[in-house]
């Protein structure tokens, strides 16, 4: 039973420690900043698509 209470002290530590804590928030904050990057450039991709078919429309060149 010796054995396990430096263990047991070690766990507290690490369980009283909040750095940890605070990289999973910023992760969590970069990682939504990501998703909305992400989902920008998407919707900019979708309207050039949209701009280039308008314009090989009107140019009347076969895009497929």
């Amino acid at each position: 039973m010796k054995r396990l209470w430096p263990l047991v002290a070690t766990l507290r530590h690490i369980a009283a420690d909040r750095r940890g804590a605070t990289a999973v928030e910023y992760a969590l904050v970069v990682a939504a900043i990501m998703l909305a990057i992400f989902t920008g450039l998407q919707q900019i991709g979708v309207s050039l698509n949209g701009v280039a078919r308008f314009l090989a429309g009107q140019l009347r060149i076969d895009t497929r």
